[in-house]
């Protein structure tokens, strides 16, 4: 009888530690999935307290979330708090980012466990991949950081809102940007989209406006050592006229540079040539490097840069005065020669992500029927399905791609 008794209790123990979470219906949020049929991909299902309506990019808002499989929670139902994010994309497109904040760090998706979560939309993105494939370059290319990230479907207040990147937040940690956490240790986003004077430096001769991630609250002495090391660095590019490698390498890291520079030029990412979502790090004794990447919803082909021919980032900032040294261009010729490989990858990479995208992305377009439509500053193209936005996506890299080879 006791024998019998202890493997019934072993076999339960062990059923609650490896079957899937054995959750009772009073545990579900509510999902709806009659108009929007499960594609294959993770569903978000977000609940604000009293229903209240996420509109804003300052104030968060109470919430919960649960993680669905097809029928089933595949989560406990998180306490989180959750608010509207973006810049023109959340003034411009009807499909927009938010930022959640849980209660309790969290792991999603085998992503490190953190507090801060952004949901990306890419509405301005008709592939839906594009920030994927970017983050997929960089860490290809030996990047030390670029953000990790899990295709979802979103549900937020019940209704069905499309296609989101559930991506990391970027900041200073261990298994994130890994600098070290003192006072004169910076993480500097360029974005001239900024408008509040206290969250902003201009540095004295190219006016870019640094936004200051970490520290949090930086002190007014610990602001000076930054303006006065991107001040004196601005100097030296604007006073010499032929730089030796070995003295830019003071002020620089050149291979964190080079790898940041031919992401954003093959791109052709607007935002990259230096106007927005531009990031590097710079402690005080130390060289300044060059990312994570961020943003390329409007990249390769997107906005107003259609045509994958030209040089485009190489003309702005920093970058118009490096380009001028002959050394510096052998420097850069010898990345692409030695890296070129994981930049042509990118079209099968297209493939990949679309096929795995592809039912998912019939329920993004039928809630947001932009396919066709060329109304948004951001579509500037009209296509009939979401293969073909890939197929012209895969043909622009591949342009991209052989004039840099014939021209380069």
């Amino acid at each position: 009888m006791v024998r019998k008794f202890l493997l019934v209790f072993c076999f339960l123990l062990f059923g609650c530690l490896y079957d899937s979470p054995n959750f009772q219906e009073s545990d579900y949020l509510p999902l709806n999935d009659s108009d929007y049929p499960y594609s294959s991909l993770p569903r978000l299902v977000i609940e604000t307290k009293d229903f209240k309506e996420v509109r804003d990019r300052e104030n968060y808002k109470q919430a919960f979330l649960q993680i669905y499989e097809e029928k089933n929670p595949l989560s406990e139902i998180y306490d989180l708090e959750i608010r509207g994010r973006g810049h023109s994309s959340f003034t411009d497109f009807l499909k927009f980012g938010y930022r959640l904040k849980f209660k309790e760090k969290v792991s999603l998706f085998d992503m490190p466990k953190n507090k801060d979560w952004v949901l990306l939309p890419n509405f301005a993105d008709k592939t839906l991949i594009k920030n994927k494939l970017t983050f997929e370059l960089a860490k290809n290319l030996n990047a030390p950081y670029a953000p990790r990230s899990e295709f979802v479907e979103l549900y937020v207040n019940r209704e069905y809102l499309g296609v989101y990147q559930l991506t990391e937040k970027i900041e200073v940690a261990k298994d994130k940007v890994n600098i070290p956490k003192k006072e004169n240790s910076f993480l500097v986003e360029i974005d001239h989209k900024y408008s509040s004077q206290d969250e902003v430096i201009f540095s004295s001769h190219f006016n870019l406006p640094l936004h200051i991630h970490s520290p949090d609250t930086p002190s007014d002495s610990s602001k000076r050592i930054l303006k006065n090391f991107m001040n004196s660095f601005e100097n030296y590019l604007s006073s010499e006229k032929e730089y030796s490698m070995n003295e830019l390498e003071k002020w620089i890291d050149l291979e964190s540079y080079i790898r940041y520079y031919w992401i954003q030029e093959f791109s052709k990412n607007v935002d990259g040539a230096f106007g927005s979502s531009v990031y590097f790090t710079w402690f005080e004794g130390s060289q300044l490097n060059m990312g994570p990447v961020w943003d390329f919803d409007i990249a390769y082909g997107g906005a107003h840069e259609i045509n994958p021919k030209g040089w485009y980032v190489r003309n702005h900032a920093w970058n118009s005065l490096l380009f001028s040294d002959k050394n510096f261009n052998i420097k850069v010729k010898e990345y692409w020669q030695n890296h070129k490989a994981e930049f042509i990858a990118m079209i099968d990479s297209v493939d990949v992500w679309s096929k795995n995208l592809e039912h998912a992305a019939n329920n993004n377009f039928k809630r947001w029927p932009v396919l066709e439509s060329t109304e948004s500053w951001a579509h500037n193209e009209s296509v009939s399905s979401y293969k073909e936005a890939n197929e012209i996506l895969k043909a622009w890299l591949k342009t991209r791609y052989l004039w840099i080879e014939e021209n380069l």
